[in-house]
């Protein structure tokens, strides 16, 4: 598609292209398929900051949430597997709610796989949710976790933060904020590291977490388009002015 794009360009603007990408990884990734040609650019995802207080879920519950679409890349038999050693290793009891769709036959994969792991009585695939009863499942949950093989700059780290949610995001996330203003926690992709990292998350004092909260809230503000913008406008005039 982007080629096609890119195409299009060339022959019928004549203007010159840059292409923009939301994180380190996307740039690079661009690069080797697109080519040395054009101008790059690294983006990230803004996003108008809307929290609401009216909303609140103060009474957390012990619920780990993936909210994403559902694809290989995105690791998520390594956090099935991370919970059955959580359930023998740790004696750790919480809920893993998955929430997105898209792969159907790697959802069917990972529901075998959590049976095979006699894990039904602790995951839970919910499915595609509308905007509130993900807003409020955000809320409720402790911790959103992200075990990704390879991510872009998403917006759903976002909205976990400025619903006062921590985050636990694999290495290969371009997510490294969360750890440098502890919002969160990284965790390498292997099914026992990430096992540790949500013991480790799960046992923190209230205060300790509470503080996390509050450092996750700050976080999305940074990433507020209306803050933001004026570096769009600034790439924009680079090129076209």
């Amino acid at each position: 598609k982007k080629y096609i794009y890119i195409l299009f360009f060339k022959i019928f603007i004549k203007k010159p292209i840059f292409i923009l990408s939301t994180s380190l990884q996307e740039k690079k990734f661009n690069k080797n398929v697109l080519g040395l040609n054009y101008r790059y650019e690294n983006f990230k995802n803004y996003f108008f900051y809307n929290y609401d207080p009216s909303l609140e879920i103060n009474n957390k519950k012990n619920i780990l949430l993936y909210l994403g679409r559902l694809h290989p890349k995105k690791g998520i038999e390594n956090l099935i597997y991370s919970l059955s050693i959580l359930k023998k290793n740790y004696a750790l009891n919480l809920e893993l709610f998955i929430v997105g769709k898209g792969d159907k036959k790697y959802e069917v994969k990972l529901k075998e796989l959590v049976t095979l792991l006699q894990l039904n009585e602790n995951i839970n695939f919910k499915g595609q949710l509308e905007f509130e009863e993900k807003n409020n499942l955000i809320k409720l949950s402790k911790f959103l976790i992200l075990p990704s093989y390879s991510e872009n700059f998403g917006l759903v780290v976002l909205e976990s933060l400025m619903n006062s949610t921590p985050v636990i995001v694999s290495n290969f996330t371009p997510w490294k904020i969360i750890k440098w203003k502890s919002a969160g926690y990284m965790t390498d992709i292997q099914p026992v590291k990430i096992a540790e990292t949500i013991n480790k998350a799960f046992l923190i004092n209230n205060e300790k977490y509470k503080q996390m909260s509050l450092n996750a809230k700050k976080v999305s503000k940074y990433y507020d388009i209306n803050n933001n913008i004026h570096k769009f406008e600034t790439i924009i005039k680079k090129f076209y002015a």
